[in-house]
């Protein structure tokens, strides 16, 4: 389908991959993400109208009896002291352990509409955080400013050396949590975030044939 860079005339020719929330994902081969480490995963997600209940992942990577990261949706029920669903990005507190990290934005989730969600795992700072924006509807576009939310890991950092998926978890009993909608322009970096300001590029919809087709320049673990 259409991707958000298409609709804003960002870039001629983006396509999303849209999924059906019941059976449809993506995933690599191998391993991506070093889990034990610091990392950035970024993608634009499209949730759909018609979703159901949740929760929802929009991108992760394979343990293995369970994800080593989530990024996605939560109902409002899984949201401390929201009335609303949010986005969120969680990590297990250990390979086979029931308890995770969590961290939750505070902005509302808009079925229908593109959003930016940035996600970091931060080892030297020991935090989980979560950028969000909105991006709104080529009617109607919104500010395209981040709104970042943290929280300190109360876990240790531990090896999920599973595949990258797109649009689905893992669970002890198999895929879990398919995402009904849309997921386009999925990006994945070694380190923490040292230029956030390149978070904002992102999600204003820049790419790197803005600067000369270098990517570092969307690159927010490094700086400059």
């Amino acid at each position: 389908v259409d991707g958000p860079h298409a609709l804003f005339n960002s870039r001629e020719g983006d396509t999303a991959l849209s999924l059906n929330g019941t059976s449809q994902s993506a995933a690599t081969t191998a391993q991506v993400v070093d889990t034990t480490g610091s990392f950035v995963v970024s993608a634009f997600v499209n949730l759909s109208t018609a979703h159901g209940a949740g929760p929802f992942t929009a991108l992760s990577q394979d343990g293995a009896t369970q994800s080593g990261f989530q990024l996605g949706y939560s109902p409002a029920a899984n949201c401390p002291g929201a009335t609303a669903p949010c986005w969120t990005f969680s990590m297990p507190d250990s390979a086979s352990g029931t308890t995770a990290t969590s961290v939750y934005s505070s902005v509302p989730v808009t079925a229908g509409e593109w959003t930016y969600l940035v996600a970091e795992h931060n080892v030297v700072d020991d935090t989980l955080q979560l950028w969000v924006c909105e991006i709104g509807t080529p009617e109607d576009p919104a500010l395209g400013e981040p709104v970042t939310s943290q929280t300190a890991r109360a876990g240790t950092a531990w090896a999920a050396g599973g595949v990258f998926a797109v649009g689905r978890s893992k669970s002890a009993t198999g895929s879990a949590n398919w995402w009904p909608g849309a997921i386009d322009n999925v990006r994945v970096y070694s380190g923490q975030v040292l230029a956030e300001s390149k978070i904002r590029r992102g999600c204003q919809g820049a790419e790197p044939a803005d600067f000369g087709g270098d990517p570092v320049e969307l690159d927010p673990t490094v700086e400059g």
